[in-house]
């Protein structure tokens, strides 16, 4: 009996793996203008210095190699092809912050859990990896920011506006529906909290693998063509989900049955030895520094808290004088045909340009408001940092100056590569920018 379980589970962590692989190409294809050397969105380095376009061109190589392997590579090169894969992103993240998408972000830390530890840890990381990303997705929505905003359209739009109310003002103003309403932003968050308490007690997986379903399914309607519209990146991850999670979850004799796979993605044979040893601490490390996420120390999209404003968030306004200086902005993408003056413009500058969202960081949105002050006057460029919880203005930039002299704050780096090629051609990087 022990044997044949320990062959369900070594056969599903293959088909696991391949899902994986799939969920690399499929992703970075819906994706695949941000993982190139492009120049319609500021790349942001992690660290104080410009790579050259060959990293990029590098790591996309390796990506696709190590996706393609993972996806359709002999089984007793899988850990070689994951090795492949993580080191693939790691050097894109190294490139540009904005590739930390949530989705990439998770991969990373799967092939790393692939190419170091044995069967057994493997699986039981995979599952826990899964549990704490539904887990820490629910705390951040325990917040009245995500209920006032996000909660309220959410809740709009998976019940076709049947409990309405007033959008003039915010915080929305009563409705004869409003209570109802509420309850329903408060369901998303409760529900998905219940996903991950079902999931991580063995008895009730199964069922918190249908509830997990059931979310997925909700979220691709209020995601999907005819909800709110979203990128096709975030849709392909919901349903990857879906697929991972029946996998993970559903008792061993249901599905994907199979001969006996003694060793089916080669052996790690001793149990404390230094990979397995590194692999419980990647997992450890990857269940605790999420909780940090509010104190500052770990950012949203890395602690799971999708859907969520981080805080302090930073609005980079772009003001147009004149019609020229107005379709010089949108011909490269910064504004679209409905530029409103006082909304941030870095999110849908990211979206029309790459078809993925911008890092919910201030320092991306520092040097979001750099990039455009480096090819475009500077006195058309403002940004404001604001406080999360009351939206007040704490700190208000009006010109470059101002904005390069704040982005030596941060410990990684907020400067975008566009500033760092000129600061190569004129052989000087000044604090005044």
């Amino acid at each position: 009996m022990q044997q044949d379980h320990r062959a369900a589970i070594g056969h599903r962590l293959v088909w696991l793996t391949r899902l994986l692989g799939l969920g690399v190409l499929a992703l970075v294809a819906a994706t695949w203008k941000l993982w190139t050397p492009q120049e319609v969105f500021p790349r942001v380095p992690l660290f104080r210095w410009a790579p050259p376009d060959w990293w990029d061109w590098t790591s996309l190589a390796l990506i696709a190699i190590g996706g393609g392997g993972l996806l359709a590579g002999p089984r007793c090169r899988i850990r070689r092809f994951a090795a492949t894969l993580a080191f693939g992103l790691a050097i894109a993240f190294l490139c540009d912050q904005h590739r930390l998408q949530p989705w990439a972000w998770q991969f990373f830390i799967l092939a790393l859990l692939i190419t170091l530890a044995d069967e057994a840890l493997l699986w039981t990381g995979w599952q826990w990896l899964t549990i704490s990303i539904y887990f820490y997705s629910a705390l951040s929505k325990f917040d009245r920011e995500f209920l006032d905003s996000i909660g309220h359209t959410f809740a709009a739009t998976a019940f076709g506006g049947l409990f309405s109310w007033d959008r003039s003002g915010y915080p929305p103003g009563p409705s004869p529906f409003y209570s109802m309403n509420y309850a329903l932003m408060w369901a998303y968050p409760v529900g998905e909290l219940g996903v991950a308490l079902l999931l991580a007690i063995p008895v009730s997986r199964k069922g918190g693998m249908w509830a997990a379903i059931a979310m997925h399914g909700l979220l691709l309607q209020i995601l999907g063509p005819f909800g709110l519209n979203h990128s096709y990146g975030v849709l392909i991850w919901n349903v990857l989900f879906v697929i991972q999670d029946v996998m993970l979850f559903s008792p061993h004799g249901s599905l994907f049955r199979g001969p006996l796979i003694s060793s089916p993605l080669g052996t790690v044979k001793r149990p404390w030895g230094w990979k397995n040893l590194l692999s419980q601490v990647l997992i450890g490390w990857m269940m605790l520094w999420p909780a940090s996420y509010r104190s500052g120390f770990c950012d949203a999209w890395l602690a799971w808290a999708l859907y969520v404003t981080p805080s302090p968030k930073g609005t980079v306004d772009v003001g147009v004088l004149t019609m020229e200086r107005q379709q010089e902005l949108r011909s490269a993408g910064i504004i679209g045909t409905d530029f409103d003056l006082f909304g941030s413009v870095s999110g849908p500058w990211s979206l029309r340009t790459l078809h993925a969202p911008a890092y919910p960081n201030l320092r991306c949105d520092v040097a979001a408001a750099l990039d455009i002050a480096e090819h475009f006057d500077t006195d058309y460029v403002r940004l404001m940092v604001r406080s999360r919880q009351s939206d007040t203005i704490e700190i208000d930039m009006q010109s470059a100056h101002e904005i390069h002299a704040y982005a030596r704050r941060f410990w990684f780096n907020a400067y975008p590569t566009s500033m760092y090629r000129r600061a190569a051609k004129e052989k000087v990087m000044s604090d005044d920018g």
